[in-house]
Parts: structure tokens; C-alpha cells; sequence
């Protein structure tokens, strides 16, 4: 097993990441308006989510850098 601290939590920042980056992308669905895309750009809660999306995927960065370690570490075991 993994020593480092972001190996052992690899399963659950992943599962936290993807959970947010679904419901994000629900979020921006639901705001998404085709036919004005300057005002849909320009609407506050718009860029809210998209900030959260931002970080929610550098959530799935994160998890995948920790899934890494867990899975080289079982590989050299």
C-alpha cells in the first residue's frame, strides 16, 4: 500500500472530483443559453460555475496524479 498521503485518499478525490464536475456540468447546462451567448457569458452566476467547473477539473488533475502514485507504488510491490 501507498505511504503517501494523496495515494491513500486517491479513491475518494477522484469519486469528490468527478461528483462535482458532473453536477458542475448539469449546473451549466441548466444556464446555457444558445441564442445570446455575449449575455450568457456576461451573466454572473455563468461565470461562477464555469470558475467551478475550472477547479473541479483541476480536482480530476490532483486525482489522477494520486491514482499514479497508488498504482506505481503497487506496481514496484
Amino acid at each position: 500500500m501507498a505511504d503517501y498521503a494523496l495515494a491513500r485518499h486517491a479513491g475518494p478525490i477522484t469519486l469528490a472530483a468527478g461528483a462535482a464536475l458532473a453536477l458542475l456540468d448539469l449546473a451549466r447546462w441548466v444556464l446555457e443559453r444558445p441564442d445570446d451567448r455575449v449575455g450568457m457569458m456576461a451573466d454572473p452566476l455563468f461565470r461562477v460555475a464555469n470558475g467551478a467547473y475550472f477547479v473541479a477539473f483541476i480536482g480530476l488533475a490532483i486525482a489522477l496524479v494520486a491514482l499514479h502514485e497508488r498504482l506505481a507504488t503497487a506496481a514496484t510491490a
